[in-house]
């Protein structure tokens, strides 16, 4: 981001508001007092992989609709040379 919260808002809206949240989650995860065991045991559970893969296809879509207001959370043209 670089400092530049609202460019990096309007270049790509779900990852800018995801990283606080997937921050919040491995904080929490990190500080659960739980014996310890194996990271494979600590995974995800696949509810929560659907879902992630549901909201970031619906958002790739939703992006590409050329109508308001869907055509906000598209980048703004010529973004994607910089």
């Amino acid at each position: 981001m670089h400092g530049e919260f609202r460019e990096a808002l309007r270049n790509n809206a779900l990852v800018v508001l995801a990283l606080p949240l997937l921050g919040g989650i491995l904080l929490a995860r990190a500080l659960r007092r739980r014996p310890t065991v194996t990271v494979a045991a600590q995974g995800f559970r696949p509810i929560w992989i659907v879902i992630l893969l549901v909201v970031i296809v619906v958002f790739g879509v939703l992006r590409n609709v050329p109508r308001q207001p869907y055509s906000w959370l598209a980048p703004p043209a010529g973004a994607a040379g910089k």
